[in-house]
């Protein structure tokens, strides 16, 4: 059965130090070592351990608390620092002193007889122990029962938080937790205690690594006897993953929710919108049925006009299938938009009668690559809800101007605005603010078009408004390259 050392570490970083470290690496043995400590930061042991990735620290008693310790191997070559090491080691801990410790490098150097590097020799159940503990694939972490500091720490620490052994073994609950209520180092420290005294503790913990990223982890917690006194074994693994992918569990059925309430919405609008234009009809056609000598020409305009109203959100919906199925066509032909919105600005003029209709174009022309119809349709609807939505009357201002290669056009109005809590959603299908779904007609998908039909061509289309006071909308599109 091969022989393996026990879990050693070394008082003294020095010269000595570093020869014996090579000696166990090149034995294969460098494992056993869990730490180096010596007040000169510069020593070439130390220096040594730590570029392996060992606990390097200036304090011999830092050394203590490592998890499966076993023996302590003084090489500074002081008898005063082998007393105080004697003094205050714990008590299941072997010293093996500089003396000793020359005849044991010489040992395994081969220049001496073998039988004294046998003092290294481990205890198979400990150091297997210890191999459980640095192999685990989840931070494993041995806290003091009484203040939760940690006293140990695996390999595993160093690739999950970012901290070496050394500054590992320093860390506090309050450096471990991610800070803000109810995830910090006071709320912990009870769970630390019932666990030092007998209980399982199982949590999900927020914690935060060196650089300050937060961590979720599923924390499991237990007391357990080492070295004659009790301390607590806490294994934390990273859930991270997991919990994002609730998140936008959540997130996602949060989203279908608020479809359902459009969904809704949108039926209970749609039936109202539909039934409007309907029983008009219904009436007067049946009056017309009824009493045919009664019908006038009014009532044949207005049979006219709410079958055009019909037929419109009709089209509107069937706009809505084909933009989300992508089967709009778009005849793109070069189109001056100057000239476009100088028909629209004439042909609406007399419509708005309650409002003052002001128009500020260019005067030269600015001619996009894209379909006429649908972007009249598009400017169109925009002056159409500057108008509906400013229900008083007031002033309706639409604009032009060049931005390098783009055209922008505004349309902009002194009506209701639009609470901040709506504009985020404005150009979402179906979607209308509930308060206004009684008082303003419509089915809520005219900006929904408006923003596909604007992409469509290249271009962007946003809005900003002043609750109260009205609404801007702007449409972006690129001009059509110049032919020469």
């Amino acid at each position: 059965m091969e022989r393996k050392f026990r879990l050693l570490a070394l008082v003294g970083g020095g010269r000595r130090a570093k020869e014996f470290l090579e000696l166990l690496d090149k034995k294969a043995c460098f494992g056993c070592v869990l730490g180096v400590a010596d007040p000169d930061q510069s020593a070439p042991g130390l220096q040594f351990a730590r570029e392996r990735g060992l606990l390097a620290t200036p304090e011999y008693r830092d050394l203590y608390p490592l998890f499966g310790l076993e023996v302590l191997v003084e090489v500074t070559g002081s008898d005063a620092v082998l007393e105080q090491v004697l003094r205050t080691r714990p008590a299941h801990v072997t010293v093996i002193d500089h003396t000793r410790a020359r005849l044991v490098t010489e040992s395994l150097a081969g220049l001496a007889d073998p039988i004294w590097a046998e003092e290294l020799l481990r205890r198979p159940e400990a150091a297997d122990y210890r191999e459980i503990f640095e192999a685990a694939n989840d931070a494993v972490f041995v806290l003091d029962a009484e203040t939760g500091h940690v006293l140990d720490a695996n390999r595993k620490v160093t690739e999950m938080f970012g901290y070496n052994r050394y500054e590992a073994v320093r860390l506090d609950l309050d450096a471990l937790s991610a800070g803000e209520f109810p995830y910090t180092g006071e709320r912990a420290l009870p769970g630390v205690k019932r666990a030092a005294a007998g209980q399982s503790v199982l949590a999900e913990w927020r914690a935060r690594d060196r650089a300050g990223r937060p961590i979720w982890v599923e924390a499991s917690m237990r007391g357990f006897m080492l070295g004659g006194q009790v301390r607590v074994l806490a294994v934390l693994r990273d859930v991270s993953q997991r919990k994002r992918a609730e998140e936008e569990l959540q997130q996602a059925n949060a989203e279908l929710q608020r479809l359902s309430r459009l969904k809704d919405e949108f039926l209970s609008m749609a039936s109202h919108e539909l039934k409007t234009p309907v029983t008009s009809i219904r009436i007067l056609s049946e009056l017309a049925a009824r009493r045919p000598a009664e019908i006038n020409p009014s009532h044949m305009a207005a049979i006219a006009r709410q079958s055009d109203q019909l037929a419109r959100l009709v089209n509107d919906l069937l706009d809505v299938s084909r933009l989300d199925l992508g089967r709009v066509p778009v005849e793109v032909r070069p189109v001056d938009l100057t000239e476009l919105l100088r028909d629209l600005c004439e042909r609406l003029r007399p419509v708005y009668e309650r409002h003052r209709l002001v128009c500020r174009l260019l005067q030269a022309p600015a001619t996009v690559a894209g379909d006429r119809a649908r972007l009249e349709q598009v400017f169109a609807n925009l002056l159409d809800n500057a108008a509906k939505y400013s229900p008083t009357g007031g002033r309706i201002e639409l604009g032009m101007s060049r931005r390098d290669d783009l055209v922008v056009v505004e349309v902009a109005d002194e009506g209701i605005g639009i609470a901040p809590e709506d504009l985020p959603h404005i150009f979402e299908r179906f979607y209308k603010p509930v308060a206004q779904q009684a008082v303003f007609p419509g089915l809520g998908v005219g900006l929904y078009i408006s923003k596909r039909v604007v992409e469509r061509h290249g271009g962007r289309i946003w809005a900003e408004t002043e609750p109260g006071k009205g609404s801007t909308f702007f449409v972006e599109l690129p001009l059509a390259q110049e032919v020469h």
